[in-house]
């Protein structure tokens, strides 16, 4: 390992957040009934509140009224917080062999159960900050595979079935739940909770590293945690930091994402930025992926799909997309000079914007195509109704050939005598009503024949 100037530390300790956000995973099923449903708004308002246990984010919604329509379901400071000093005393989350209880912040540990009314979406976030003493960073920041980075990930996120989270998380994650199926009670659905699930590797950890010495020249410390970063990213690829100066370093990759900052106030300052790079990430990828769902429903001649519904529902996830695309342009008014310095940076490394357009032109797209198919399929159901009309008139067309069969069976000299003035009028003689009576059954069959062998062209066309 590279070895870092550190022998003569210029602080004694150091103060390290790290932030998790991490989506809660609706079902493609309950999520088309709750974009579709009807609720009270009300309701669901006094069930949640707008005070938030992070101050990033209560500071950012109240200062710009951009994530005004984010509640909190469930916040907590101290909850279970014991549980994550037991957790962190266990072998298996040790840091390189070496228990880190002792460094933990305990008035410093936070979470939030976020639901978003707009986009009907559950997110957690978890803020854990540890006070570190500077000689034992390169220990804990060793490029092995228990460093500081893989423990804490390991804490909260379940990369695959065989791991197993911290108690402490754990705990949240089950009392997120109880309280997700109350608010869900309010949209009046039916749901299970095999609809609400956290996906493996789902959760992205921003580390914020308060070192009050550090500027662009003296970065030791600060290369220590972007060194250890790079080293736990699933690929193993290295990258410059998208901003530099006296006061920050900013590096951002997949996922992790190190800020080192001389003062903890620049947390309030950049930590919005990063939470909204995951909000338009999960919603996009969310939004294509249930899109493509809809595509193969359509495609599977199986499945039987209304496509009346379908199509309304693809409305719903374009007026979102519309939704998005506001919200962005509204956030990137409020960062200011930090748009160009810093965010306009992460989105073309992400690819946000592009992504965000290509959903919208995708969606679009498709919404007409299911507008073709469903004007297809009342054509067809036309054709088909206009088939049955034209039988009904066959059977019409017979019983009128048996009705006047029953007339002529009825007919005889006398009745003809007594009819012989009216119908003298229309045929002359009697011959020829005698004519007329014969052939009129024939010239029905006639044109019956006529119309069944049309209808077989027809159909064969």
């Amino acid at each position: 390992m590279k070895q870092n100037n550190l022998s003569t530390p210029k602080q004694d300790t150091l103060n390290v957040s790290f932030i998790c956000t991490q989506p809660i995973n609706l079902s493609l099923e309950m999520y088309s009934k709750l974009t579709t449903s009807k609720y009270n708004i009300s309701e669901i308002n006094s069930f949640s509140n707008n005070k938030f246990s992070m101050q990033w984010m209560s500071d950012f919604t109240n200062k710009n009224n951009i994530f005004d329509y984010l509640f909190s379901i469930r916040t907590g400071k101290s909850f279970f917080n014991e549980n994550l000093k037991n957790d962190l005393n266990k072998s298996q989350f040790h840091v390189n062999d070496m228990s880190i209880s002792k460094y933990l912040n305990s008035d410093n540990i936070k979470y939030d159960l976020v639901f978003d009314l707009k986009f009907l979406y559950f997110l957690l976030i978890y803020e854990i900050e540890f006070t570190f003493p500077v000689d034992i960073l390169e220990k804990i920041l060793e490029k092995k595979k228990n460093n500081l980075y893989h423990i804490v990930r390991k804490l909260l996120v379940k990369e695959d079935e065989k791991c197993q989270i911290s108690r402490w998380s754990s705990n949240i994650v089950d009392a997120s739940m109880k309280d997700i199926m109350k608010i869900m009670k309010l949209f009046n659905l039916t749901f299970n909770k095999k609809d609400f699930n956290i996906l493996n590797n789902s959760g992205n950890i921003s580390v914020f590293v308060t070192d009050k010495t550090y500027n662009k020249t003296n970065k030791d410390i600060s290369n220590l945690f972007v060194e250890c970063n790079e080293y736990s990213e699933r690929l193993n690829i290295h990258t410059k930091p998208i901003y530099v100066d006296d006061s920050v370093s900013y590096s951002f990759y997949g996922r992790f994402h190190t800020i080192t900052v001389v003062d903890e106030k620049y947390i309030l300052r950049y930590m919005p930025i990063q939470f909204q790079m995951q909000f338009l990430w999960f919603l996009i990828n969310y939004y294509n992926k249930f899109i493509d769902k809809i595509n193969i429903d359509l495609l599977d001649k199986k499945n039987e799909i209304k496509l009346e519904e379908q199509n309304e529902l693809i409305s719903e996830l374009i007026n979102k997309i519309e939704m998005l695309v506001m919200h962005n342009d509204r956030f990137i008014t409020a960062i200011e000079i930090d748009n160009e310095l810093i965010y306009k940076h992460i989105e073309k490394k992400w690819n946000i914007l592009n992504s965000l357009d290509n959903s919208k032109k995708y969606m679009t797209f498709f919404k007409g195509y299911l507008e073709r198919v469903y004007s297809k399929k009342i054509a067809q159901a036309q054709k088909k109704q206009n088939r049955i009309l034209f039988g009904i008139s066959f059977l019409q067309i017979t019983a009128l050939i048996s009705v006047w069969t029953d007339y002529l069976s009825l007919l005889n000299e006398q009745s003809i005598k007594n009819i012989d003035e009216i119908l003298f009028l229309f045929s002359n003689s009697k011959e020829n009503l005698m004519l007329f009576n014969k052939y009129i059954p024939l010239g029905l069959l006639s044109m019956t024949f006529i119309a069944l062998l049309y209808l077989v062209i027809w159909r064969k066309r």
